[in-house]
């Protein structure tokens, strides 16, 4: 418990997708009406390839705190990394917490396993195309090949067709889609391209790759269902929102958030077992088999929540995309927390651990050496402007200054990482509207991206911190490698001594006392003056092409050897135009030339 409050920590991933969120609005509530606190743990992306990144996005859930918690829910349906997903487990059973997964995959020992059920649904969908409609030729579009799910469908599929006689040759009527909506269109061009006649039907393994195949048959003229008929797999929300609604296989999202809840208040009461859960797909017959085509957008999506949803996401877009233009260009700490007090949308805490040499907010990105074992906290109230409150310190946890209270009174909290880079600074935690489905994947849709607009931040601060530190790094090397150059220089020169470092300090006392004149001060900024200290030791660089014996002569030189002293000024403007063009600062290197080829010159030119 926190603060007295039963808490499940929900581990998922991608909140931005629907699927998702349907499963999540209806659970969150039914917990919070039993009277539980919810944290979710996400990541921005899926954690697919373990880059990085990846790594940096999953160390939310070293956050979670699972000696406080009661149930720990995880989606790993949408978390495709199984050693993330042990790894959550592991430590969960540690403190012998009860852990529920979603799971579509096969069952994991130790825990509560919920997953949805095919069993005769696909079956159904298929007997009634053959038996009630009597098609007799079949497309299919498979998902990816070797894939468990699409391979137990097409075979259910082959034996009802093998069973009624119905010719299906794999070579010729089997495509696949990969799932996704361009390898469909590639499938589907390929089946009217190299067919005399439309199939009666086209049967998609999900609902993506059937929209998709309705939108190219559309585009080539033809009509469905008049034409030709397009099932689907899946019931997604994507479907919801077609105009042509599919006949396919759904799942009961509603069923499943309430079983979700169900168990999971159990498991916070019995404690961990081991389980399978399953609940059944629903054969749902719809218009784009010629079924129900009275049916249109789901009666529970409504017009106005399809216009809110455009409104929402059309002023998080823009607002988002004005948060990132202004945190890429942040120079300072300070500028960073200025800014994040314009765009946070919702209550948002912001911690960071703790650097024992400064207070400045996300030290990390300040400095290096930040102590792990302490955070410190910010708080940025939802009204936009609103100054920052600063929570102090606190262990590292993801249970910042308040959260039990906030709990009290119901609210919820999502959590992503901070990170730039390789190097991850602490977490946000941000609340969840739950006043409605629209508001709820609203408020999922900005807390993700602000969560992203904030990494890229940090991101580009480190960079720039990188970029500042390795230019200051070269600047010095060059300035060494021209000092060493110079001296190089003067110790071929018995006669002149320490003249080529007493010639820059002069310069600078000069230049500097100069400036206060009118006549120059428009001209000898600090900038020039530094440019002219800097270049003054090349002022004699010509001289390496001096012979040793006219440089270092004892007695009067001939005019002659006067003149081949003289060409030290020429020579060195070469040779600083020779080795230093583009290697230098522009101004440096006029200013380097000016100086070696002029500072032999008269006053009067």
């Amino acid at each position: 418990m926190i603060n007295g409050v039963k808490t499940v920590a929900i581990c998922a991933s991608e909140m931005h997708n629907e699927d998702t969120q349907e499963i999540l609005y209806p659970l969150i509530c039914h917990l919070k009406d039993e009277g539980y606190g919810v944290l979710i743990f996400s990541t921005c992306t899926q954690l697919f390839y373990s880059t990085p990144f990846d790594k940096c996005e999953s160390a939310v859930f070293s956050y979670i705190p699972f000696e406080e918690l009661d149930v720990v829910f995880i989606l790993s349906n949408v978390i495709n990394n199984h050693s993330v997903v042990d790894d959550i487990i592991k430590k969960a059973t540690v403190f012998k917490l009860p852990v529920v997964v979603y799971n579509l995959e096969d069952p994991i020992p130790d825990v509560i396993n919920v997953s949805f059920e095919e069993g005769d649904a696909f079956g159904d969908l298929v007997t009634h195309i053959v038996d009630f409609h009597k098609v007799k030729k079949i497309k299919v579009v498979a998902g990816v090949p070797g894939n468990s799910a699409s391979e137990g469908r097409v075979n259910v599929l082959k034996s009802i067709l093998e069973d009624r006689g119905i010719p299906f040759d794999e070579e010729l009527d089997l495509g696949y889609g990969l799932f996704y909506e361009e390898p469909t269109r590639r499938v589907v061009k390929r089946f009217l391209a190299t067919e005399d006649s439309l199939p009666d039907v086209f049967i998609c393994l999900n609902d993506s790759m059937a929209i998709e195949t309705i939108r190219v048959l559309e585009e080539h003229g033809y009509r469905v269902p008049e034409d030709v008929m397009v099932t689907g797999f899946d019931g997604t929300m994507q479907e919801r929102y077609s105009r042509i609604r599919l006949c396919t296989c759904k799942r009961d999202m509603q069923s499943l958030s309430r079983n979700l809840a169900k168990v999971i208040v159990e498991a916070g009461k019995s404690g961990s077992r081991e389980e399978v859960i399953k609940i059944p797909y629903i054969f749902t017959p719809g218009p784009s088999c010629g079924c129900s085509l009275d049916l249109i957008i789901n009666e529970t999506i409504k017009e106005e929540d399809i216009f809110l949803k455009i409104y929402y996401s059309n002023r998080w877009e823009s607002n988002m995309i004005y948060m990132d233009s202004k945190l890429s260009v942040v120079n300072s700490a300070e500028e960073l927390l200025r800014y994040l007090q314009l765009y946070t949308n919702y209550d948002t805490y912001i911690c960071t651990y703790k650097n024992s040499d400064t207070e400045a907010f996300l030290p990390a990105t300040v400095m290096p050496d930040y102590d792990r074992s302490m955070m410190q906290g910010y708080f940025f109230p939802a009204e936009q402007g609103s100054p920052a409150e600063n929570l102090g310190e606190f262990e590292e946890n993801a249970v910042f200054p308040g959260l039990g209270r906030r709990l009290n009174r119901g609210d919820a909290f999502i959590y992503y990482s901070i990170h730039g880079e390789d190097k991850v600074t602490g977490y946000v935690a941000m609340e969840i509207d739950t006043g409605s489905y629209v508001r709820f994947g609203s408020s999922m849709n900005i807390n993700q991206k602000f969560a992203g607009g904030l990494d890229t931040a940090i991101s580009m601060h480190l960079m720039q911190m990188s970029l500042r530190k390795a230019n200051s790094a070269l600047y010095d090397i060059q300035n060494r490698i021209i000092s060493g150059f110079s001296e190089l220089v003067e110790s071929r020169d018995d006669s002149t001594g320490q003249h080529i470092k007493r010639v820059s300090e002069y310069i600078k006392i000069l230049c500097s006392h100069l400036s206060t004149k009118p006549e120059y001060s428009g001209l000898l900024n600090d900038y020039v003056i530094d440019l002219i200290y800097k270049a003054a030791p090349l002022h004699d660089v010509g001289k390496i092409k001096i012979s040793d014996v006219i440089l270092n002569k004892p007695g009067r030189l001939t005019p002659e050897e006067f003149n081949v002293i003289k060409t030290h000024t020429t020579e060195g403007y070469n040779i600083i135009s020779s080795l230093m063009s583009g290697l230098e600062d522009p101004d440096y290197i006029e200013v380097a030339q000016e100086v070696a080829l002029y500072h032999h010159e008269k006053w009067d030119g």
